[in-house]
C-alpha cells in the first residue's frame, strides 16, 4: 500500500530564536518575544490553561533575516514551547 498522506519537513537555521520573558506556572501563562537589535518585533502571550494565544507585532521589517520562517512559524514555536514548559513543570512537581 502507498500512503496518500505526504508532506515535507523544513530544516533551516533559526537565526533569531524566540526569548521567553515571562513564565507563570501558577496561571499557566508564557510570554515569548522575538527581539532583534534590541527591538521587540513580536510578542506572543500563551494561556495554556485556556488554550488562548494573543499576538502583538509584526516581523515584516526583519522578514529577510528570518526567512524561510514566518510569523506563523514563530507563533507556533512559542505556543508549542509554552505547552512543553507547562507539561515539564507539571511532571517535575509529581
Amino acid at each position: 500500500l502507498i500512503s496518500k498522506n505526504r508532506g515535507y519537513t523544513l530544516f533551516a537555521p533559526l537565526k533569531i530564536p524566540p526569548e521567553y520573558t515571562h513564565i507563570d506556572m501558577g496561571k499557566k501563562q508564557v510570554t515569548g518575544v522575538v527581539i532583534y537589535q534590541s527591538n521587540v518585533y513580536l510578542t506572543v502571550k500563551v494561556d495554556v490553561k485556556y488554550k488562548k494565544v494573543k499576538v502583538k507585532g509584526s516581523l515584516r521589517d526583519i522578514a529577510h533575516i528570518i526567512k524561510p520562517f514566518t510569523k506563523k512559524h514563530y507563533i507556533d514555536m512559542i505556543r508549542s514551547e509554552a505547552f512543553s514548559i507547562m507539561e515539564k513543570g507539571r511532571n517535575e512537581t509529581r
